[in-house]
């Protein structure tokens, strides 16, 4: 459609709803070319968890290797909702079959820089990664350097997790620093 190229084109946009519809249609988007260039279009716009948490494009699945660059890339920007876009994407579609080891060093890597929410979706993220990838997260998180407050943001966001189990939970608390 004439009119969605149009819109995609036209950034930044002014409002939020617009650029949820923008990350919205991009969901849609079958060619990856095409996806990952609209993508670096559009975030370094974003401003809030709204526009960059529920993305979710199903075609990036046969991409996975090449996608892993793009996230590693946005992961250094300067930018903090570029950064925590970069996170929520690794958590999408990385903690599952195509899980590595090497994925829980790279998040540790990502800098805060005092941005609450770029903390909270690494919390978010190691979170998850506990409740799909337990042994190799419980693992890393031991010897790990990541700072006080988001280490034990991790801890209350995996316990809060109905995919952790009681006793999981309570040797993690265990570990609050």
């Amino acid at each position: 459609n004439p009119n969605v190229k149009e819109f995609l084109d036209n950034l930044p946009h002014k409002t939020l709803e617009e650029s949820e519809l923008h990350m919205f249609f991009l969901e849609y988007e079958k060619d990856y070319n095409t996806l990952v260039k609209r993508l670096n279009e559009v975030i370094p716009y974003l401003k809030s968890w709204v526009e960059t948490d529920p993305f979710n494009n199903k075609y990036l699945k046969k991409h996975l290797d090449e996608y892993y660059f793009e996230i590693k890339k946005w992961a250094y920007s300067d930018l903090p909702y570029v950064r925590r876009f970069a996170i929520s994407q690794l958590m999408s579609y990385y903690l599952d079959s195509e899980f590595k080891k090497e994925h829980l060093e790279f998040v540790s890597t990502v800098k805060i820089d005092n941005e609450y929410y770029v903390m909270m979706m690494v919390a978010w993220y190691y979170a998850t990664a506990l409740a799909k990838q337990y042994s190799d997260t419980i693992n890393f998180l031991v010897n790990c350097n990541i700072d006080k407050d988001t280490f034990n943001m991790i801890i209350k966001k995996a316990c809060e997790s109905y995919r952790i189990t009681d006793e999981q939970k309570i040797y993690l608390k265990s570990l609050k620093k």
